[in-house]
């Protein structure tokens, strides 16, 4: 035993205790390399170094299977019922009758007439005026009760053929306060010669809609 330690001895010197002891060292380091971290932040890298590090953006991946429907919802309330306001129409028409012009120039002749019961309407007149004589002015008007609705402004002018039929159409709105109709009047006056007027109204009709208000 003692010719074993005095070998040992004799081998023994600075160097290889410095030796061993920098394997040892180095040995601790790296275990505890293995479970430490030097470098805890990108800002103790280098940038270029780090867009290397960055790798190309891959593949868009495959969809996702339709993930199953929600719960429906619940039922929506329902409107608030308001009162429906009147909407009756009423109607009448000559059909094929031809109603002759008076004979004195400038008289006044009800075409066309339609009984309504009270209310708020809203009139349509229309007529086709021809001309068989002389040249000639012709007024008409469209009347509610005793209202004019559309007075027809200043007429229109029927002269000889082709220029002797001429279609008339009146519009307007109006009230009644109690049962009453709605007319057409025509007044045909001749141009200031003299003679007889001579012509027929055609194509007669009043349509009346009865309206909740008026604008």
């Amino acid at each position: 035993m003692s010719r074993m330690w005095s070998a040992f001895r004799r081998h023994l010197s600075y160097a290889n205790i410095a030796t061993t002891l920098a394997v040892v060292f180095s040995m601790s380091a790296g275990a505890a390399a293995a479970t430490h971290y030097v470098i805890n932040s990108t800002r103790q890298v280098n940038p270029k170094v780090l867009k290397k590090l960055k790798g190309k953006t891959g593949p868009t991946g495959v969809t996702g299977v339709t993930g199953a429907p929600g719960p429906q919802g619940s039922a929506g309330k329902n409107g608030s019922t308001v009162a429906t306001g009147p909407s009756t129409a009423s109607n009448t028409n000559s059909g094929t009758d031809h109603l002759p012009f008076p004979s004195t120039s400038g008289a006044e002749l009800t075409v066309s007439s339609l009984s309504l019961p009270a209310g708020n309407f809203s009139v349509v007149g229309k007529l086709i005026a021809n001309n068989n004589g002389p040249v000639g002015l012709d007024r008409c008007e469209l009347i509610l009760g005793e209202t004019p609705i559309d007075p027809g402004f200043d007429g229109i002018e029927l002269g000889e053929h082709p220029n002797d039929r001429e279609s008339i159409v009146l519009a307007g709105i109006g009230s009644l306060s109690s049962p009453g109709t709605a007319k057409i009047i025509c007044r045909f006056a001749l141009a200031k010669v003299p003679g007889t007027a001579a012509g027929t109204y055609e194509d007669r009709s009043v349509t009346a809609t009865q309206v909740g208000s008026l604008g």
